[in-house]
């Protein structure tokens, strides 16, 4: 197929599949070409050749296998797969629960925009973990419309925004959510910091951030890879090594600066962590891969 081919010329090829109100096909910024559903059988394999628009398929029951690129993604119930333009694709349904689905392409001067802010790309083309139950409601509109009167009407185009304006909050929402955690996340670290040289317990800090200290410890793990009690303790005994290299200072007073008011329980943690004793430490007796670190959450980190 010829990729440059134009809308207009696919339009005409394929005029059936077009038929669209004066007042439908006046609005250029998003069109619909054309929706349907289907339930599938077990067998049926869809290869598609490159098409000028997007072309949306929601999954409202079952599951089944999309094709993109080379790159194979399984997909089930509440989930929506994106076929970009000209790309060749392959998708089937599961042989022992194969999928419905209902399905949309759009083009236009917004669809561009819309498909990026709703973060759906090429490369990462299926959205998943959609709860919002309105992004269901909406494609069951745009289909019934179109399905009924056998034209593209301006409730379809009406569905069709609504259904990029949930798309594009649900992927806001979820850079919020992440920017909360992470900030969560900063603020115990400086909450630790800060208050080193003091007996902290987790419900001091979980309290401070207004969380429930199960969430917190659950929160804090998921994203820095350790427990908060476990960074705590890094935390203290690395700043300890810093101050034993860098102050004159004895290992007694080091211990109290990082809150440990036993210098002996301070000396076996120190070993825990960094494989020596303090005053094996202070004579260079220690490990190059046990040097100081802290980690920082930003919020353009992923949580791990």
């Amino acid at each position: 197929m010829n990729d440059n081919i134009t809308l207009e010329d696919y339009r005409k090829t394929f005029l059936t599949d077009f038929v669209m109100s004066d007042a439908a096909s006046s609005i250029q910024d998003l069109i619909v070409y054309d929706c349907g559903r289907e339930q599938c059988v077990e067998g049926k394999w869809v290869q598609k050749a490159k098409k000028p628009y997007y072309l949306f398929h929601y999954i409202c029951s079952g599951k089944g296998t999309f094709i993109q690129n080379g790159e194979k993604y399984e997909i089930r119930a509440g989930e929506m797969f994106v076929i970009f333009p000209k790309c060749v694709v392959e998708y089937y349904p599961d042989k022992k629960n194969p999928w419905r689905y209902e399905w949309f392409s759009v083009s236009g001067r917004l669809a561009d925009e819309f498909i990026k802010r709703s973060n759906v790309t090429v490369d990462s083309p299926v959205i998943r973990d959609i709860k919002n139950g309105k992004i269901r409601e909406y494609v069951d509109n745009l289909v019934n419309q179109y399905l009924e009167d056998k034209t593209v009407n301006l409730g379809c185009v009406a569905n069709l925004y609504l259904i990029f304006h949930e798309l594009m909050e649900k992927n806001e929402g979820e850079k919020q959510e992440e920017g909360y955690k992470n900030s969560y996340i900063n603020e115990a670290m400086m909450f630790m910091k800060y208050n080193i040289c003091t007996k902290i317990y987790i419900k001091d800090i979980a309290q401070s951030l207004n969380l429930h200290p199960s969430y917190f410890v659950w929160l804090f793990t998921e994203t820095v890879g350790m427990s908060p009690k476990q960074y705590l303790i890094d935390y203290r005994i690395k700043t300890g090594a810093r101050l034993l290299l860098s102050e004159n200072k004895k290992v007694e007073e080091v211990a109290k600066m990082v809150g440990y008011d036993d210098p002996l329980y301070f000396s076996r943690e120190f070993k825990k962590v960094m494989g020596v004793s303090p005053r094996d430490y202070m004579r260079g007796k220690f490990s190059l891969n046990k040097s100081f670190n802290t980690t920082k959450i930003d919020s353009s980190n992923k949580n791990k």
